[in-house]
């Protein structure tokens, strides 16, 4: 069997970071990531995976190439917390795991 396949995975271009630069939020306060990347054959849309650093489900996130992908968390209880986010596009590739 020979693949063929050359479609390569969406990169990370901008890892989830509050709005505003916000890094504390009140327990239970609702709070907005995003993230964006980039894919080399342009595939669209991708769907960003936002994990929120505890034991929440992650939540999936569709968004056009070139849009920003938006999350909402809130976390309970009080604690340090790493977001990360990944991209994947129609093809089933997966990017590298952004930065927290």
């Amino acid at each position: 069997m020979v693949n063929t396949n050359t479609n390569k995975p969406p990169v990370n271009t901008n890892t989830p970071i509050c709005p505003a630069g916000a890094v504390l939020a009140a327990v239970g306060q609702m709070q907005y990531f995003k993230a964006q990347a980039t894919d080399p054959q342009n595939d669209t849309p991708l769907t960003y995976t936002f994990n929120w650093g505890d034991t929440a489900a992650p939540q999936d996130v569709t968004a056009a190439l070139g849009s920003l992908a938006i999350g909402s968390h809130s976390w309970s209880p009080a604690g340090i917390y790493q977001v990360t986010s990944t991209a994947k596009d129609p093809g089933g590739n997966t990017s590298f795991v952004s930065n927290a």
